[in-house]
Order: structure tokens, then sequence, then C-alpha cells
């Protein structure tokens, strides 16, 4: 191992970062446009993009503290793509693509403790529901 000055500064990386992957198609170095614009492909706009996928990634790693963060999210989503005329199952269906395709390029597809199925698809009915209770208060 080399000692050195120039030894250690040429093999360290940042401090407390892992170095990503070369086969991850979302690397954690890149920034959160770029994370999740390629993967969003709904007609938002880019901090929204960034906002939405953040907050799915969040309540998937943490299910009980996030939901309420998708929660806004989404309806403000829903609210942003109602406005562009699409219909509620559009909406439901093209969030639900969403949510899979998040979980299975981050990796994120556990399966649930109480339902036995992975937790994307808890999430994906969740919002479903959210959807759906949107429309009817509205």
């Amino acid at each position: 191992m080399d000692d050195s000055v120039e030894g250690r500064a040429k093999n360290a990386g940042p401090v407390g970062r892992a170095q990503p992957r070369s086969d991850d198609p979302i690397s954690d170095e890149a920034l959160g446009l770029r994370r999740y614009g390629r993967i969003v492909a709904l007609p938002l706009s880019p901090r929204l993009k960034v906002r939405l996928g953040r907050a799915i990634v969040n309540a998937l790693t943490n299910p009980q503290r996030c939901l309420p963060t998708l929660r806004r999210t989404t309806l403000v989503v829903v609210q942003t793509l109602r406005s562009q005329s699409p219909a509620d199952d559009a909406i439901t269906a093209q969030l639900r693509c969403l949510v899979e395709e998040i979980a299975l390029s981050r990796g994120l597809s556990v399966a649930s403790l109480l339902s036995g199925r992975p937790r994307w698809v808890d999430l994906a009915d969740q919002g479903a529901s959210w959807i759906a209770n949107a429309g009817e208060s509205a």
C-alpha cells in the first residue's frame, strides 16, 4: 500500500461517499435532474420530476416515515396532470409504472413483511387510492 501523500490523494475518493457502480444506470453521483429526469417520463416540470422521484425512493426505503411526503407530492402531480386533461385511470397507470420503474432500477423490490408482496406494489396501490380520493374531493 502506498502511504505517500501522492498515493493517498490518487486513490482517495470523496470522503464518506461510495463510488458509483459502472453498471448503475442512475448513478448516485448524478444530479437529481439527471437521476430522475430519465425515468419520470411524465409531462411535468424538471423540479416536480425530481421531487416525485425522490419521494418515491424515500417512501420505498422508509415506508412509514415518508408516506405523507409522497402523498402531498402525488396530489400536486395529479393536479398538474389533470390540468392537461388526461383521465384518472391514465394518471394512475402512469404513476404505477413510474413506481415500478424506480423501484426496480434502484433495487428496492424488497417484499413487505405485512403483505408478502414487493413494497412497490403496496405503494402503487396506496397511490391509486390517493388519486381516487382526490378525484372524489375535487
